[in-house]
């Protein structure tokens, strides 16, 4: 039995789900959880990560590739389901897909 206070045992997810672009692809999803992922992602430089119609981003702190026109024309114009992986561009083109429909 557990004392008051004590914590549970972290039990980390399987490797291969090591930085999803998906957080909701996680079995364990408490904060640890989460932060590990996180973490991974932004060592390879990927500082979006998704969970639902949340995108978690992560200042890296230096210049990166991935604001570029192609990367705008890839999330214009697209579900967002087309769009793959998390990416503030395509929460731009949400919130304006939205504002359309709704007028």
């Amino acid at each position: 039995t557990k004392k008051e206070g004590e914590s549970k045992a972290f039990v980390p997810n399987p490797k291969e789900l090591d930085g999803v672009p998906d957080l909701s692809s996680l079995i364990y999803l408490e904060e640890p959880h989460v932060v590990h992922n996180v973490k991974c992602r932004y060592e390879k430089d990927l500082i979006y990560t998704g969970i639902s119609s949340v995108l978690v981003a992560v200042n890296p702190y230096k210049q990166l590739k991935c604001y570029t026109n192609e990367r705008i024309n890839h999330y214009a114009n697209k579900a967002k389901y087309e769009k793959g992986l998390p990416h503030v561009y395509n929460v731009a083109e949400q919130a304006y897909r939205q504002l359309i429909w709704t007028g």
